[in-house]
């Protein structure tokens, strides 16, 4: 049972265990648990079913499943060499499975093109079978309802099946043409599979995290929908309900057998191959408990959710529940359908119905296509040419020829293929396979043995009970299926009436002996293979048992060896361990105690400085007494010239002396400093970093990404020109943004630290402006957490029936003042939208003097909103680096669908030339110069610190150049594609209603709550179009939220970390105390009077405070620590100096640029208001004021704090202050910082 370790490495393993478990429920749980156990449950006994099939559970489907999850683990191979290494004379049944999983995956991707065609077409509104008025109905045998009689009748579902989706011809003797549509969903199916598994099962094991999991959401939802429907109840009993008179019969029992077999997915070698991937020593016996109940309870909770659903469409036909109840495809492709159409928002739970289905299928398709992919890699991958034995090209050799296998499948008469391969290809032949499965491992290989191997993977042998079932009940009930199987055999048929001619059973049958016959010719090819006689390659005698006693001995001696080695190693991995623990400990209690000597090293240094400078101060002294003596000597003895001489030596010696102890002053300052360096490298190692490269570029671009450039970039664009703004526009991108992002990429990978640690060693007069980037984002993420919860308010009320702002009906509504159009006159009326707005959402007082009471509601959202982004960065840069892959990507995905949905809209065309027709003569206007300036500023987020932050979790050696193109790039495009999306919006509306697109167009939260939302509602709908829209606000203010968290945590944890107890030094706790202060600060914002706390606080935080902050973040970088300078460090990490372009933009146009909007928005300051007419109190702007000082005080308090700090003259002082602690050869990033500093000064000295 040896095998390469090259072979092994390149296999791969689950880099989880969770990977392995979800990858094995996700292929466990597949269509079958919905639309084949309920039916049986209720047409077995209902809840009476539950007993058989829980016992055939546990004596059939733990065991088995155990078992082929021991063999794939122990043999780390898949079927075809697990058998050939376990029973060669029945290798055959490997090759078996996989000749199976091939012809199963090429025929079940048919089913997994009829699901995306299915959901392509949930998003029709009304839904294509919903009515008999399409093009493909048959009006004179078409219902509406769902036909249960006798009849001729067909229900608009079971046509739009027949005659839309297939196209069905007469037979199989009839294919017809192929099925365009189906064959575009049938590539596209098999493109995603492909992608899924081409990496192997590094790829595969993060696909499951969604494909496993996402079913269970929606069924979820679903049921807690579809239980509080009219009728669901009495679907539930009916599902429940137990007749226990039908436990007598011997047919309920096959029935649960076999359910419970095919369910579980055995018998296909597909548990083999991805237990294969498993450590040797994970613990199978757990996991195959886990798979086994998770299983069981899908089947349970999907009978909930489809007798909920029947028994609700019961109830409104008028009709019993029986009538509805089938099996297979016409439950999920005729009767569901016609249930969702008979919900409320029927597109937006059909889109989620079809979408588990997909998941569910997908799971099922990628496991089979992993074992086929695996087993050649196993067996012949070293033969393949380099190229081929990449995993890549072999996955995509194995998806060709399956694919060509299913293309039958999609032409109209491919129905009939479908259901011939789904008849013949799986039942007998797996069940023959199982069997001869146990009896090699039961009965040739031995219980005995086989528990052998499995107590050295697990530490402990397997008990009675699973040995019993190996050895007798599991073969015997699976015999009984197979028995069943063949006694109860009954011809192929579609249908009631179609027969499937003779030559189509023969064909099947050939497809049934295609695995089966695999087992003769595998045993004959080892029969032949072997030396002697047939009598002694068949039948043991006594020197064949000898011989085979020798190699049985050499295997087990070779597998204790292994085992032995595999004991080791684990016994070394945990020495290893337990002495890293040690070590971590010992440098805990080192690092403590070299703190300890530090602050005593400090307090001497300082006794000693002190002294030092006593005693210069006492030689300045003397040779003042001295000078004076040589004076009044020479002024009475006029021409005694011994005298002066001596004196003038003397006053020689005295100034040597007070040079000498200046010098040792200076060492002793340079070497405290160093020191003083030094003691953040153990914590810059732990601060963490990104795992990958693109985790960083994604976060990045989730922070720059945000809200603005979906409500302010279109609408600035349209005023300021249309077409013509994006020429200020992008030159202002790479004359200020560009540039601007460069710099704080630069200085956070730099310094590996914060804005207030960066500031602090670069430039540490104005170590202020990192304290005040760090002011400003706590403020700002208090109240712009408002916005997340009014976001998260729109969002759930998305899921209303018909949506609370399409009407004036509500009760919040002001009738006389109320218009369900969009009002855009002074008349004094407000569409309903904008009273949603205000009375329903914010329930708005009359004036930040009367804040009201509390909005329960806002308060649990915003609750919510804080609990979101608490998760999201409380591990710090490893959780934050895998939540972008979803936050930073998923509004692109909305974007995009949005776009090709409302650009096929009536009047879309206009709104988007609306968009882009210029306007030449603006560009003559300095105010479009400056709101282009200002726009691209604000957007991509220089300024605050974040981008420091960022930065400074990456490798010293990224290419933070390239990143910042990429960053900034994709900040403009989204701008330049949210326009598209908002202004096709925005003209269908005008549009619809009779207006021009000026009228509609407005910026800031405005579009985003109640311009957008009556959008929405105007759409087919609206509910769906909601609900991805809101989802992708949300998306676009959690990545801004947490980027801003992430930033006072991080500077939290490097500034008062050290100085607190070590229980309280991680980010998990330190981060609790900054959200409770913070959500704190944004809680006013959550009263009836909240919105003008909110307008208060968003008017004055960021604009001037940001930047003057960005004014002297360019001013320390470029002026003082010296562009030069700078420029050196850069090349020292990077490999090279930065060009003329950048070095020009930092010294001159960019400090230029960032002064202009500075002193534009001074100068154009105006008092806050709420709409038209509301203006705040006196009072509310010096609230207002004090909140803009709040973080531009810390720039002359930081700069005070050093020079108090400092020793020496005013001057001497400055000097120092302005002097960078962080030095060229720190910039390494080498360790190393305090014997650099140490050597340093000691040749100075």
């Amino acid at each position: 049972m040896e095998h390469t370790g090259s072979q092994t490495q390149s296999r791969g393993v689950w880099s989880r265990r969770i990977e392995f478990v979800l990858a094995s429920i996700g292929y466990a749980v597949g269509l079958g648990n919905v639309w084949r156990f309920p039916y049986l449950c209720y047409s077995n006994g209902g809840g009476a079913f539950f007993i058989p099939y829980i016992i055939m559970l546990s004596l059939c489907a733990l065991p088995m499943l155990l078992m082929e999850f021991t063999i794939g683990q122990f043999t780390q191979r898949g079927p075809v060499q697990a058998f050939i290494q376990i029973c060669p004379l029945l290798k055959g049944v490997g090759v078996g499975t996989v000749v199976v999983s091939s012809i199963l995956s090429g025929y079940f991707n048919t089913l997994m093109s009829w699901i995306l065609f299915y959901l392509f077409n949930s998003f029709s509104s009304p839904l294509p079978w919903q009515s008999c008025n399409n093009t493909w109905n048959i009006p004179e045998s078409c219902s509406v309802e769902f036909a249960v009689n006798g009849t001729s009748l067909q229900s608009a579902s079971q046509q739009f099946f027949n005659y839309r989706l297939l196209d069905i011809s007469e037979g199989l003797e009839h294919m017809g043409h192929i099925q365009w549509e189906l064959l575009g969903c049938l590539i596209l199916a098999w493109i995603i599979e492909y992608v899924c598994i081409f990496k192997g099962v590094k790829s595969t094991g993060k696909v499951v995290y969604f494909t496993a999991l996402f079913p269970y959401v929606i069924l979820l939802i679903l049921l807690v929908f579809t239980a509080r429907l009219p009728g669901a109840a009495d679907g539930i009993l009916f599902f429940l309900t137990p007749k226990w008179h039908k436990l007598k019969k011997v047919q309920v029992w096959i029935d649960a057998l076999s359910q419970v077999f095919f369910s579980i997915g055995v018998g296909f070698g597909v548990m083999v191959s991805m237990a294969s991937y498993n450590n040797f020593k994970s613990n199978i016996l757990r996991d195959s408990v886990v798979v086994t109940l998770a299983n069981s309870a899908t089947s349970v909770f999907s009978g909930f959710v489809v007798f909920s659903a029947l028994g609700h469409m019961a109830h409104t036909r008028g009709v019993s529940v029986e009538d509805l109840a089938v099996e297979g495809p016409g439950l999920v492709f005729v009767v569901y359908p016609e249930i969702l159409a008979a919900m409320p928002v029927p597109q937006l739970w059909a889109v989620l119905f079809f979408l588990m289905l997909l998941c569910l299928a997908l799971d099922s398709q990628f496991a089979h296509l992993e074992l086929v992919t695996t087993t050649a890699m196993d067996a012949v991958g070293l033969k393949f040419p380099p190229w081929l034995r990449r995993k890549e090209a072999l996955a995509f050799l194995v998806c060709l020829p399956s694919f060509l296998l299913g293309l039958p499948c999609i032409f109209q008469g491919g129905v009939y293929v479908f259901q011939l391969m789904d008849h013949y290809t799986v039942a007998v032949s797996i069940l023959v396979l199982s069997v001869l499965e146990i009896a090699a491992i039961s009965w040739i290989l031995g219980v005995q043995r086989f528990s052998m191997m499995l107590t050295r993977m697990l530490g402990k042998s397997p008990n009675i009970y699973f040995k019993v079932c190996w050895l007798v009940l599991t073969p015997l009930l699976v015999m009984a299926i197979l028995v069943t199987s063949i006694v109860q055999h009954t011809p192929p048929r579609y249908g009631k009436f179609y027969q499937f001619p003779e030559w189509s059973k023969a064909v099947g049958w050939m497809l049934t002996m295609a695995s089966i016959v695999c087992i003769p010719i595998g045993a004959a090819h080892e029969l032949y293979c072997r030396k002697g006689s047939l009598v002694e390659g068949s039948y043991p005698t006594s020197e064949i048992m000898e011989r085979r006693a020798v190699q049985l001995k050499r295997q087990d001696r070779k597998m204790r060896e292994r085992e032995e080695e595999l004991e080791r190693r684990a016994k070394e991995q945990e020495r290893q361990a337990k002495e890293l623990e040690r070590m971590r400990q010992t440098e805990t209690l080192r690092l403590e105690a070299q703190q300890r000597r530090e602050k005593v090293e400090k307090l001497r240094a300082e006794i000693e400085r002190q002294e030092l400078m006593q005693e210069m101060q006492r030689k300045m002294m003397e040779i003042d007494r001295l000078t004076m003596k040589m004076v009044l000597s020479g002024m009475d003895r006029g021409g005694h010239t011994e005298e002066m001489d001596r004196l003038r030596v003397e006053l020689d010696v005295k100034r040597m002396e007070m040079k000498r102890l200046s010098e040792r002053a200076s060492v002793r300052s340079s070497m405290d400093t160093c020191r003083s360096g030094s003691t953040t490298t153990n914590q810059a190692q732990q601060r963490g970093t990104w795992s990958r490269r693109i985790e960083f570029v994604l976060a990045s671009i989730g922070y720059a990404v945000g809200l603005s450039n979906i409500w302010r970039f279109p609408y600035l664009c349209y005023r300021n020109g249309g077409g013509a703004f994006f020429i200020p526009y992008f030159i202002m991108v790479f004359l200020c943004a560009l540039p601007m992002v460069y710099l704080e990429f630069s200085i956070g990978q730099l310094t590996q630290r914060g804005p207030v640690q960066a500031f602090t060693k670069l430039c540490p007069l104005l170590k202020g402006v990192g304290v005040g980037t760090v002011v400003v984002s706590f403020i700002f993420i208090g109240y712009f957490n408002t916005l997340m919860s009014w976001i998260l308010f729109y969002l759930f009320s998305s899921f209303s029936p018909t949506l609370p702002w399409q009407s004036c009906d509500n009760a919040w509504n002001i009738p006389e003042t109320c218009s369900v159009a969009y009002t855009v006159n002074d008349t004094g009326k407000q569409s309903a939208s904008q009273q949603f707005f205000s009375h329903r959402l914010l329930d708005i007082s009359q004036g930040i003097e009367q804040m009201g009471g509390i909005r329960w509601e806002l308060l649990g959202c915003l609750v919510l909103a804080w609990v979101l982004e608490y998760l999201s960065v409380f591990k710090g840069v490893k959780l934050t680096g895998k939540v972008v892959y979803f936050t930073a990507l998923f509004p692109y995905t909305i974007l995009s669908i949005l776009l090709v949905f409302t650009a096929r809209l009536p009047g879309s065309a206009d709104g988007i030339l609306f968009f882009l027709t210029p306007k030449w003569h603006k560009l003559l206007e300095i105010q479009v110069w400056i709101d282009a300036l200002s726009q691209i500023f604000f957007s991509i987020g220089v300024g605050f610190g974040v981008m420091v932050s960022m930065s400074s979790y990456n490798n010293q050696n990224y290419n933070i150049l390239r990143d910042s193109v990429i960053v900034a790039c994709a900040n403009s495009a989204t701008s330049l594609f949210a326009g598209f999306v908002v202004f096709s919006a925005l003209g269908s509306m005008a549009h619809q209603q009779n207006l021009t697109v000026e009228d509609l167009a407005v910026g800031g939260p405005g579009l985003a709550f109640v311009v957008y939302p009556e959008i929405l509602a105007a759409m087919p709908v609206p509910q769906l179009w909601a609900v991805l829209f809101f989802l992708m606000l949300l998306c676009l203010g959690l990545g801004s939220q947490f980027s801003h968290l992430e930033l006072v945590g991080s500077c939290v944890v490097e500034s008062l970390g050290p100085k607190l107890p070590p229980g309280w030094r991680s980010k998990e706790r330190l981060l609790v105390p900054v959200c409770v202060a913070s959500f704190l600060v944004g809680l006013p914002c959550v009263f009836q009077g909240g919105v003008y706390m909110f307008q208060l606080m968003d008017h004055y935080t960021t604009v001037v405070s940001v930047l003057l902050m960005a004014v002297l973040e360019i001013a320390a970088i470029s002026w003082i620590l010296g562009l030069w300078r700078f420029s050196d460090m850069l090349s020292k990490t990077l490999g090279k100096t930065p060009n003329i372009y950048f070095k020009m933009c930092w010294l001159v146009i960019t400090p230029l640029m960032v002064l202009a909007i500075l002193v534009t928005s001074i100068v154009q300051h105006t008092p806050p208001r709420y709409g038209r007419c509301y203006q705040f109190p006196e009072w509310s702007k010096a609230v207002g004021w004090m909140l803009t000082m709040a973080s531009i005080v810390c720039i002359p308090i930081g700069a005070a704090h050093e020079l108090y700090c400092r020793k020496g003259s005013l001057v001497e002082r400055l000097r120092a202050s302005v002097t960078a602690r962080l030095q060229l050869d720190d910039v390494r990033g080498s360790g190393q910082e305090q014997e650099i500093c140490l050597t340093s000064t000691t040749k100075d000295a």
